[in-house]
């Protein structure tokens, strides 16, 4: 990896060291021994939830057992991590000392000023220097990284909001005077209903009529429902590489699309109870169609996983849907559609130990979203070896927990070669230097700190079995460790480096092993066992 990548995926920590006997000269290509890595544990996040749905606290080690493929695995550790929002050290108006991530995401259909006082209220009383906050549509995403983001980006944003609410507002309501005028053709078509005794006049009028419902429904479906899904997944997927604290604040309407009242004094109008009983089978038929799945439960569940995975806790706003335009059409009803999104956004307050909140007010309810706490539950375990009869490195996971009627959620499935492990971006050696780039290591909240724990060992051992060995300790919150270390040998010779660097957090060890050939001109050879010169 190079400087300006390493620079594209975040800033690095660089430290110089100075190693007094150590001092490596040329290096073969041949003498490399490729690198590898031990997966000794794997950290999973677990969330424990009771029966009303709030997390669990006070959990220990002893309180939950692992199976990998139906087996069980020693559990090596158990954390219990407690955030908020609204922590002591945002209230104290410090800088917080973790980096934040926001997504702010509006599934709405309506516009109102409700919205701008949500925005004033996140960035007001919530947005801290440092934050990240991406303010989401079905169709738009912007992005603010710092303080002076905030004016441009909002403008560009509630622009954005009143365009797609404007355009949904005027889809709903062509929808809902097209099916008035529909109904009065069906019912006061003096022309059509004169051919009553034969129905022939009402069957061709109700066959316009559902046709005309069926097309409406498929533009409203397009408009309102088919968003696809796999999009909200590589958003989570994106979103699992970034080392911050993250939440994700959902402000939903539930989409509608007007059927025929039941009570409505349109149904009086029919002289024939066959004719009214007709419309009446369509209208349920419709409703069922409303109330269906569109996207398979199995690709939803996928979108639960990626979350779960990338450690976001969801909270969920539900505001009603203003039906002002069916009032005025007494023979209409505004029903609520089945989402495969809200569904989705359901399931993620549900895993990740949201709040669910009805509430119109949603500055309001971003306040109690901001108050909350927030508890999950950072397990390492041990997994099984691989033996001859296993393929793949695939692991399924079943975590229980002994707190009665308590429900768990977790990542379902793993493996071991996708887990996030310590590794070695960069290992050089020139004449005087060693250099390396560790990433993927571990960062945890410690109190209100975000940090790592990093033990590297550099170990040098001479032709005639001298050995000598330097360890260090970091504890950089950064992605990527930068280490630059001047290596001086005490003589001439062949020496065997053995570099061992381990992530304590995770247990997770990476190696590297490299045969290094010193010349220095004042200090004598060094004869190997054997009486061979070098």
């Amino acid at each position: 990896m190079n400087a300006i990548d390493r620079n594209r995926h975040g800033r690095s920590l660089s430290v110089l060291i100075t190693i007094l006997w150590l001092m490596p000269a040329g290096i073969s290509s041949q003498e490399r021994v490729q690198e590898y890595v031990e997966v000794n544990q794997v950290e999973l996040i677990v969330r424990v939830m009771d029966r009303g749905g709030s997390p669990v606290s006070g959990l220990s080690q002893k309180d939950f057992a692992v199976t990998e493929n139906g087996s069980p695995v020693p559990i090596t550790s158990c954390v219990e991590v407690k955030r908020r929002i609204n922590s002591a050290a945002i209230a104290s108006g410090r800088v917080p000392a973790t980096p934040r991530f926001f997504l702010v995401y509006f599934w709405v259909w309506q516009d109102s000023e409700v919205y701008t006082k949500a925005l004033d209220t996140l960035f007001e009383r919530i947005y801290q220097d440092g934050d990240t906050v991406i303010l989401s549509l079905p169709v738009s995403t912007r992005v603010i990284q710092r303080r002076s983001d905030i004016a441009p980006v909002r403008a560009e944003f509630e622009r954005d909001l009143r365009e797609w609410t404007r355009q949904r507002s005027q889809n709903l309501e062509s929808i809902i005077a097209n099916l008035n005028r529909l109904l009065r053709d069906l019912i006061e078509n003096d022309r059509l209903l004169a051919t009553m005794d034969t129905d022939w006049g009402f069957i061709r009028a109700f066959e316009t009529f559902r046709s005309s419902v069926l097309s409406d429904w498929q533009f409203f479906r397009s408009r309102f429902l088919d968003i696809p899904n796999r999009d909200f997944k590589r958003l989570a997927e994106l979103m699992r590489g970034i080392k911050h604290q993250k939440w994700a604040v959902v402000f939903l309407q539930p989409p509608t699309f007007p059927t025929v009242h039941p009570n409505a004094i349109f149904w009086t109008r029919f002289e024939n109870p066959s004719q009214a009983d007709q419309l009446r089978n369509f209208s349920n038929e419709m409703i069922r169609l409303m109330n269906s799945p569109h996207e398979p439960e199995v690709q939803l569940q996928a979108i639960e996983q990626a979350f779960i995975r990338c450690n976001t806790t969801f909270h969920l706003v539900r505001m009603d849907t203003n039906r002002d335009e069916t009032d005025k059409n007494p023979d209409l009803a505004l029903r609520e559609v089945y989402s495969d999104r809200q569904w989705t956004f359901q399931r993620l307050v549900q895993a990740t130990g949201g709040k669910n909140i009805q509430d119109n007010i949603p500055d309001r309810a971003l306040q109690r979203i901001a108050d909350a706490e927030d508890i999950y539950y950072l397990l390492t375990y041990r997994p099984a070896q691989e033996d001859g009869r296993t393929s793949g490195d695939e692991r399924r996971l079943v975590i229980n927990c002994s707190q009665p009627g308590a429900r768990v959620f977790h990542v379902r499935s793993m493996r071991l070669s996708e887990v996030e492990e310590i590794r070695l971006a960069e290992f050089h050696c020139d004449a005087t230097r060693l250099k390396f780039i560790l990433t993927g290591y571990a960062v945890r909240m410690e109190g209100e700190r975000l940090r790592s724990d990093i033990r590297v060992r550099i170990s040098a051992e001479s032709a005639r079995g001298e050995v000598r060995t330097f360890t260090r300790d970091f504890d950089t919150a950064e992605p990527f460790l930068q280490v630059s270390m001047d290596l001086h040998f005490p003589h001439s010779g062949h020496f065997q480096l053995y570099f061992h660097a381990e992530d304590r957090f995770t247990g997770h060890v990476v190696k590297e092993n490299q045969v290094v050939q010193v010349i220095l001109a004042d200090k004598p050879a060094v004869e190997h066992p054997g009486g061979d010169r070098t």
